[in-house]
């Protein structure tokens, strides 16, 4: 089994202590977004291994489905009415985007980037606000036993760069000059910041009964 696959399951199992009472109900959002990708990446890769298939149309389906999870989750972390309606507007904004997209303009033949590309940046900014709420707090907050911190964090270092990659993704991909380089590249790359992602995620789901709440 892929190793990435395998890290993915270990933080799905990780993210079943989110559900514990002492926690925000809202963080259970984190384990059904981990429940989604789990499931995704399964079926990808027996799709793309065994079955030796294109895997494009159920990551289509999964990443705006986990897009959407995190902007909530992120939205019932906030406290300000302003900010959660914000982001109520900005889940409304992507929905529609990422159904106008697969309808008119990428479709469903090959993976839709723009979708990523658009949802990471309403993440980022999402994202951002929380952290100023965070700084903000007029009590002292212990991050290492503070779960929204790290999955926040989690977010931004895993669909900033991973974005990035997608805003060139179309062209090197379907370049068959540059496709094996830029998807050596793209690979190690992904590897990697799925490697701290899961792993804040894990440690995030952890981390109160690490510090014993």
């Amino acid at each position: 089994m892929d190793f990435i696959l395998t890290l993915e399951w270990i933080a799905f199992g990780c993210s079943l202590f989110l559900l514990h009472p002492s926690h925000p109900k809202y963080l259970r959002l984190v384990t059904l977004s981990l429940a989604i990708i789990v499931v995704a990446e399964s079926l990808g890769y027996y799709y793309r291994i065994h079955l030796n298939q294109s895997n494009h149309s159920i990551y289509n389906i999964s990443v705006p489905l986990v897009i959407l999870l995190l902007l909530e989750l992120i939205r019932q972390a906030l406290q300000l009415k302003s900010q959660k309606l914000l982001i109520r507007v900005f889940m409304g904004a992507y929905i529609s985007f990422a159904l106008g997209n697969i309808l008119f303009i990428q479709g469903t033949e090959k993976f839709a980037n723009y979708n990523y590309i658009f949802g990471a940046i309403l993440l980022a900014i999402s994202s951002t606000i929380y952290l100023i709420q965070f700084i903000k707090e007029p009590q002292i907050i212990s991050i290492w036993k503070h779960p929204m911190f790290w999955i926040v964090w989690a977010i931004l270092l895993l669909y900033i760069p991973k974005s990035i990659l997608f805003v060139f993704f179309e062209y090197f991909t379907y370049n068959p000059e540059y496709r094996g380089s830029f998807g050596a590249i793209f690979r190690q790359i992904g590897f990697l910041l799925n490697l701290v992602y899961f792993s804040m995620i894990s440690y995030a789901s952890l981390c109160r009964l690490i510090y014993l709440y």
